[in-house]
């Protein structure tokens, strides 16, 4: 749930005000810890992941969310990846912060569906001129 009830009885989203992070209804300071580019690839490894996370004593996980996973056919949405890592964060009593690795991560386009990589027509690769086409997807498509 990502609503929260505050002493009023009235409901809020986590927020930031004046003084900080605000998380149901009182401040909250980020002790995280971000997972390495897969390890929230399947709920096994999100699983080993989180609690090592909770172990280090962090309160918030930052965890990779891969576009790949998310619609592996275009158009069609699988959720599950988002359902594993909420259930585990909240069974490990962390917070978590995700990280969209959608076009690009660390200027390359590895976590983009496989339906996209394969239509370079819709989806041309960047150029440079020191090695021409790179296997980036261009900003201008």
């Amino acid at each position: 749930m990502v609503s929260s009830t505050t002493a009023g009885g009235e409901r809020s989203l986590p927020h930031l005000n004046s003084e900080g992070l605000v998380v149901n209804g009182e401040p909250f300071t980020i002790i995280g810890a971000e997972l390495h580019n897969s390890s929230s690839s399947t709920p096994e490894e999100t699983q080993r992941s989180f609690r090592a996370v909770r172990e280090l004593g962090a309160n918030t996980v930052l965890a990779p969310v891969a576009w790949d996973l998310l619609e592996p056919e275009r158009g069609t949405y699988d959720f599950s990846q988002i359902d594993w890592i909420i259930d585990t964060a909240r069974s490990e009593g962390l917070r978590v912060v995700p990280l969209w690795f959608g076009t690009w991560k660390n200027a390359s386009s590895m976590y983009t569906p496989a339906w996209m990589k394969t239509d370079t027509t819709t989806f041309p690769r960047s150029e440079t001129r020191e090695r021409g086409r790179i296997e980036q997807v261009t900003p201008f498509c």
